[in-house]
């Protein structure tokens, strides 16, 4: 019972978000997500209201120790792009450190500035991370795979055991 009601309490937050107030964005819901340990959804890095939920959605989960995503690619507009990375670079962007969260898996990454500017923040802001998958998408080529692997690696770590994996 407790599995459906984390989904559709997202769903609505999500469509909140992005309808009904799309500019009024939430550092963390007014009830933290308690039960919340495993956090599997689809996100386009090109969509400020999308990243801001899911950021929304961190901050509010203590407990939250996996998060698996599975990149969403759109046709975006340049300006689109550049409002995320705005956003992720911001320094009130994640206001505590994920504590509990020890494992983060993207999957079909392209290689983006956003996707960077995402795994740059989590890495520095997940003190017990013990593991990080990346997947690339089957349209990026092997060049673009490592350099965003090689890259990553690069990037401050809030935790000393963090293993980057590249599947």
């Amino acid at each position: 019972m407790k599995m459906f009601k984390v989904p559709l309490l997202f769903f609505c937050f999500f469509f909140l978000l992005k309808f009904v107030v799309p500019h009024v964005i939430p550092k963390r819901l007014e009830a933290p997500l308690e039960n919340l340990q495993l956090l599997n959804l689809g996100l386009c890095f090109a969509d400020e209201a999308q990243i801001s939920a899911v950021i929304c959605l961190l901050q509010s989960a203590p407990r939250l120790h996996t998060l698996k995503i599975e990149e969403e690619l759109a046709n975006v507009e340049q300006s689109d792009m550049d409002a995320v990375r705005e956003y992720l670079s911001t320094p009130n962007c994640v206001e505590e450190d994920l504590i509990a969260l020890r494992k983060i898996k993207l999957d079909g990454f392209v290689n983006t500035t956003n996707e960077r500017f995402f795994m740059k923040l989590m890495l520095a802001h997940c003190p017990s991370l013990v593991e990080v998958t990346l997947t690339p998408a089957n349209s990026i080529e092997e060049p673009e795979i490592s350099l965003f692997y090689l890259e990553v690696l690069q990037f401050p770590q809030a935790s000393p055991n963090v293993d980057i994996l590249l599947e």
